[in-house]
This record gives C-alpha cells, sequence and structure tokens, in this order.
C-alpha cells in the first residue's frame, strides 16, 4: 500500500447515481422443492432464477408491478390447457337455456 495517492485527476460521482443499480446481499434458507420449482420456472422463462424471486417479491412490495408474475399465471394455465383441466379461466363458455 502507497503511503500517499494522487487525486487531482479524481472525478466526483453524483451519489444518487452511486446506489440506482445496487442491490443488496442476503441470504434465505428455503424449502428444497420450492428453490426447485422456482429455478425450473425461471429456466423456462429465460431468465435467471434471482430474478425470478426478486421480480416475485418486487411484486408484493409494488402491487402495479405484473409482469412476470402475469406471464408465469399464464404459463401455469397453459400446462392445465395442456394436461386438459377444466378451470374458470379455460371453461367453455354455454348459452343459457330461457325457461318458458
Amino acid at each position: 500500500m502507497k503511503k500517499e495517492y494522487d487525486f487531482s485527476k479524481a472525478k466526483r460521482v453524483d451519489p444518487k447515481r452511486v446506489y440506482t443499480s445496487a442491490k443488496v446481499m442476503i441470504s434465505l434458507r428455503l424449502d428444497p422443492k420450492v428453490t426447485s420449482a422456482l429455478r425450473d420456472e425461471a429456466e423456462a422463462l429465460g431468465i435467471g432464477y434471482q430474478t425470478l424471486i426478486s421480480s416475485i417479491l418486487e411484486k408484493h412490495v409494488s402491487p402495479e408491478i405484473t409482469s412476470i408474475e402475469e406471464r408465469i399465471f399464464n404459463r401455469i394455465m397453459e400446462r392445465f390447457e395442456e394436461a386438459g383441466v377444466i378451470t374458470k379461466q379455460n371453461k367453455p363458455k354455454t348459452k343459457k337455456k330461457k325457461s318458458a
């Protein structure tokens, strides 16, 4: 380590720019089934599993953010349709008969 450093050519940085994209590193303990399902879903969506987890948590903190959650919901509904499961979302609409 030097005894002195030359800061004559250093530039000041706006503090607002320094922390805008920074993320906080934390440690979580999750059930292996949960992490496996999240990793599988993230892979199917073509994103990282940590990005998926962050998006899900962000959705619950900020309700207006829905894109990832909507994509997951739509993918689950597609899987139900492929399996032939009838849900309220994909149930065929039938006309009600008028009683005489």
